[in-house]
């Protein structure tokens, strides 16, 4: 069978999925290549497939120089709710990933989905606790440098917000002959 490329072109969005055979006894090389700072991988994939094909990805991308751990969750909907995501992300994190290493998705339906979900969370959680430290921030620098000063008592001075300090010139015209 010859390599061929089906384009997916989602409106803001463009892959490639390639059909290959023996393409899934490379994916190591070929995630080394996108992934040139990773140590480890995490492979979700599902009780179906991974009898099927998780070795030979776990082999492919151990060659590769990767650190791996496969974990099968149970195929099927009752797989897809916050118990099972909790246990995925315990996982992840005694395995010991950092922000350089990556989790892959093997398979479809259950571990798409459970992806999906760890990644939308991760990433939203993400989200509001940078949002969260600007906020404190913010407030302590209202509190504490703008506010506080006025009523200190022991030598405080009052509070000058920045401010621009220009030169002003005149500019007149001379009598023309």
């Amino acid at each position: 069978m010859s390599k061929k490329i089906l384009n997916v072109a989602l409106p803001g969005r463009e892959y490639d999925i390639e059909i290959e055979r023996g393409l899934l006894s490379r994916v190591g090389e070929r995630c080394r290549a996108l992934l040139p700072k990773a140590v480890r991988l995490y492979v979700i994939t599902d009780s179906n497939v991974a009898p099927l094909y998780g070795d030979r990805v776990a082999d492919s991308l151990t060659g590769a120089g990767f650190q791996v751990k496969v974990n099968a969750v149970p195929a099927g909907e009752a797989s897809k709710n916050a118990r099972q995501l909790i246990e995925l992300w315990e996982d992840m994190m005694a395995f010991g990933l950092t922000r350089t290493d990556a989790v892959v998705a093997l398979g479809g339906g259950v571990v798409g989905a459970i992806f999906f979900a760890v990644v939308f969370l991760i990433g939203h959680s993400m989200n509001m606790a940078i949002n969260l430290l600007g906020a404190y921030v913010h407030t302590n620098r209202l509190q504490f440098v703008e506010f506080f000063g006025k009523f200190y008592e022991g030598g405080g001075k009052k509070f000058n917000p920045f401010a621009a300090h220009t030169k002003y010139y005149k500019i007149r015209e001379e009598n023309k002959p």
